[in-house]
């Protein structure tokens, strides 16, 4: 064989190869999720969060339901979802981080603390938030709501914009992630069902905990409202939208 041309063919198959590994190896490496807050990776104090990636293989339907959806009259799920975080306070952003995350002190609200001095912007985690939505949906649900009637004293306006509210924002969320991730349909063993679907599927998944951990390690001490938030003189007000019900 001509040596020029079978060092030519090596090198092409090696070359070749290399290209099928590395392809492989890139198919394998957990893309970044797209759908955050654009400002989680410009070295703000988010960095400190781990966003590392696992798998994680999500629960069957259950007909007997998760601590999480448990009958509040017989268990406790709101034990449960407060382990969660659904009722953080808000965390502080430095002032000198503010234009990493788009805020400014004449649209955005600072807290103040009990020496009247200003800490820095006020915010929430979007996990926390999400969460709080989902249990304030679960606890609006229909076979739920009388219980949780005599706690939660908002008027049903508000409560029905809290609600809506909720549902769109969640709504958004998961067509920000559009998950393409297949539900099969498996054999049932059970007489009443031919066919089921099987939601025991692994996905990549982020560290919850680190999130929920670092959220309730920097909660701040909330004073009166009067006290723990002062309006600039130059503020800009931001209007609500739509039909307020009050």
């Amino acid at each position: 064989m001509d040596l020029s041309k079978e060092a030519y063919t090596e090198g092409a198959l090696i070359a070749l190869s290399s290209s099928v590994i590395t392809a492989a190896v890139l198919r394998r490496q957990p893309t970044p999720s797209h759908c955050e807050d654009l400002s989680v990776d410009d070295g703000s104090l988010l960095s400190d969060i781990d966003r590392s990636w696992h798998l994680k293989w999500f629960s069957p339907f259950n007909f007997s339901g998760s601590p999480y959806t448990a009958d509040p009259k017989t268990s406790d799920p709101d034990a449960a979802w407060e382990d969660l975080g659904v009722e953080f306070d808000y965390f502080v952003i430095p002032p000198d981080q503010g234009a990493i995350f788009g805020l400014d002190p004449q649209h955005n609200a600072m807290h103040v603390d009990e020496h009247g001095d200003v800490t820095g912007y006020i915010a929430i985690l979007e996990a926390v938030h999400e969460l709080h939505c989902l249990d304030a949906l679960r606890r609006n649900l229909w076979f739920n709501r009388d219980h949780y009637a005599s706690t939660h004293n908002a008027s049903l306006p508000v409560q029905k914009a809290h609600l809506n509210h909720c549902v769109d924002a969640l709504r958004e969320k998961l067509m920000c992630g559009a998950d393409i991730g297949v539900v099969p349909w498996v054999w049932s063993s059970d007489p009443h069902f031919i066919t089921q679907p099987n939601f025991v599927r692994q996905h990549q998944c982020h560290d919850f905990e680190a999130v929920r951990d670092w959220a309730r390690e920097r909660q701040v001490k909330k004073l009166a409202p009067e006290k723990d938030l002062v309006i600039p003189e130059d503020a800009i007000f931001t209007d609500l939208v739509g039909e307020v019900p009050f």
